[in-house]
């Protein structure tokens, strides 16, 4: 049921940057779709010719780099901007009939990946690299090169933003051929088309009932089993949050809110909803239940108190949990598989295209990101840059505003210059419809869990939708179809230093990968045990909160987490040395560890 217009992203041109020493750029090429290509070498002449042409300008992970280029020059200009975030990275700055995007919000692939959507390759910069990192002759970059130098590095950026501007046109034909919404990020983009398709309704729930709701969404379940290991294979979910979308009834219908004693009833008439209870988890190595913590999410056992999605408590209970009280709930009429046709029509385009191929590559990104947009929060921020003093609003600091907590919506000013502010408002999305995302979740760790209890003892590392294991026993089911569990590979000398960091060695290539939380490590750099890099620019808000520019470099320093190796603790998990195996822990050990850290 189709019931809106389709919308498209609109592109007036493509831009590109490069700095040396990662920020200070030597080369801007500006690529307008009516006015061709021009280089320029300085960054206020390419900003300027942005403004003066005005329109919607795509520079590619822009959010993370370029853009915040151009802003610290609009800064010193002195023109006022909008600035919207999406995480850390800036997703879109409008303002002087200028408006610029991040075309990796869209097209969440590296440029070379990307120009595969436009059949087209990148071509590398080709200078020696100098400096020992194999850069790819980046490190030749200066203020000083010589003409030829610098006429092969604007040859290189021109390349880069032809690369770009035909990516987006080549995304904008087959959004059109497969009838899909485009929007600014891939994330709205995918919920803009279900809900066309579907003809689903925008979420309509109050901010209380919203923040109830919000506290039964927990993430992807990440748990060290063995920090070291010989050999194994890994195992992983194809497309695990689309497969949660395709087969898991959703709760539709009139929302109710209970407390206690309807609450309990409530549940023993298994009403599809979100309930607040208590649960008894038995001794088990693998508890189900997520609870959160002040350093994260924990899977304890014992009694534990928490807000899940109902199915995650009755698979709870299917394990010999037992729920000893109910708080309260929301609950609705009745459940629909309401994603069901869709997952599997899109899952249908992706197989068409080819998995292996950049088109089936978008084809994963974009069913998977609709989970996050039915989680996006209602309390929003932007930030303006050079506001007319007469919009700012300050605090006055009377009830119920206090010095330690504002609650007016004031304006908060963001750097040391009072020329950048925080806008607080109050939106709720159309795609925020959080007790499906709890749901989501929930199915996905269900799936997950079930895998890990296929391999025991064996099992080794387990992160979102993938297990890593010593064990010759496969998962079910096992295949290439949506949901199903596809072998990844063999490894070998197996090392984990905590959730989300890890090295092994690729059976078969035999060669070293090293996978860290924030860093971009080396293997030489895993083995040392540390790393200091300077790669890249400060997030926005870092930059605007220092006062020392919006381009600013980052520096970042990764070391080997020790917490295992002195504690016995991996997450949530302790090490027994003796087996080289982790159990879980109760509430109460998990209090009691937190406490002992922060002595220490």
């Amino acid at each position: 049921m189709k019931t809106r217009k389709r919308r498209t992203i609109r592109i007036d041109g493509t831009w590109d940057i490069e700095c040396w020493g990662w920020v200070h750029p030597v080369v801007i090429v500006t690529r307008s779709v009516t006015h061709g290509v021009e280089v320029h070498w300085s960054m206020r002449e390419a900003v300027q010719r942005m403004l003066k042409l005005g329109g919607t300008w795509w520079s590619h992970n822009g959010g993370k780099y370029d853009t915040l280029a151009a802003l610290e020059e609009l800064r010193r200009l002195g023109v006022s901007m909008s600035i919207s975030l999406s995480g850390s990275s800036v997703s879109r700055a409008q303002g002087g009939g200028l408006q610029l995007c991040d075309s990796y919000q869209v097209i969440p692939l590296g440029l070379e990946r990307a120009a595969e959507l436009a059949g087209r390759t990148c071509t590398p910069l080709g200078w020696p690299c100098s400096c020992g990192a194999s850069c790819g002759g980046y490190c030749g970059i200066t203020a000083r090169m010589d003409a030829t130098r610098r006429s092969q590095l604007a040859e290189y950026c021109v390349e880069d933003t032809g690369v770009a501007l035909d990516a987006l046109f080549a995304l904008r034909d087959f959004a059109e051929l497969h009838d899909f919404d485009l929007r600014g990020t891939i994330g709205g983009s995918a919920w803009a088309t279900a809900q066309r398709w579907l003809g689903l309704p925008d979420a309509d729930m109050s901010p209380a009932a919203w923040r109830r709701c919000r506290t039964g969404y927990y993430g992807g379940r990440v748990s060290v089993m063995r920090p070291v290991a010989d050999h194994g294979r890994h195992w992983d979910i194809s497309s695990a949050y689309p497969a949660a979308l395709a087969t898991t009834p959703l709760p539709v219908g009139a929302m109710s809110e209970y407390g206690s004693r309807e609450a309990a009833r409530m549940m023993r008439a298994s009403r599809p909803g979100i309930y607040a209870c208590t649960v008894h988890v038995p001794e088990m190595h693998t508890p189900p239940l997520p609870w959160v913590t002040r350093s994260g999410t924990a899977y304890p056992v014992g009694g534990v108190s928490g807000v899940w999605a109902l199915p995650e408590i009755a698979a709870a209970e299917a394990r010999g949990c037992r729920v000893t009280s109910v708080e309260w709930c929301v609950v609705w009429e009745r459940e629909e598989l309401v994603f069901g046709d869709l997952m599997r029509s899109w899952t249908d385009v992706r197989f068409s295209v080819g998995k292996k191929t950049a088109w089936g590559a978008w084809m994963r990104l974009f069913p998977n990101s609709i989970t996050g947009k039915l989680a996006e929060q209602p309390n929003r921020r932007f930030v303006r840059l050079h506001p007319p003093l007469s919009e700012i609003r300050m605090c006055p600091f009377k009830s119920p505003c206090t010095t330690a907590k504002c609650v007016c919506d004031a304006y908060q000013q963001v750097d040391n210059w009072g020329e950048m502010w925080s806008v607080p408002y109050f939106r709720q999305g159309a795609s925020s419809h959080i007790h499906w995302a709890a749901y989501t979740t929930a199915a996905t760790r269900g799936a997950l869990l079930s895998g890990l209890e296929t391999q025991g003892m064996d099992a080794v590392y387990c992160d979102t939708d993938s297990i890593w294991t010593t064990s010759r026993h496969h998962p079910d089911p096992v295949g290439d179809a949506l949901g199903e569990w596809a072998l990844k590979g063999g490894w070998v000398d197996w090392r984990c230093a905590s959730p989300k960091s890890y090295a092994f060695v690729d059976a078969s290539t035999g060669e070293l990968t090293v996978r860290a939380a924030g860093a971009r490590l080396h293997a030489r750099e895993w083995l040392e045990g540390e790393a200091t890099q300077d790669r890249g620019a400060l997030t926005f808000l870092d930059a605007a909160k220092r006062s020392r520019g919006l381009f600013a470099p980052k520096r970042h320093r990764w070391t080997v987490p020790s917490g295992g190796a002195t504690t016995g603790w991996y997450g949530d998990r302790m090490l027994d040395t003796h087996t080289g195996v982790t159990h879980p822990a109760s509430c109460k050990e998990l209090h009691e560890a937190r406490r002992q850290t922060n002595r220490s």
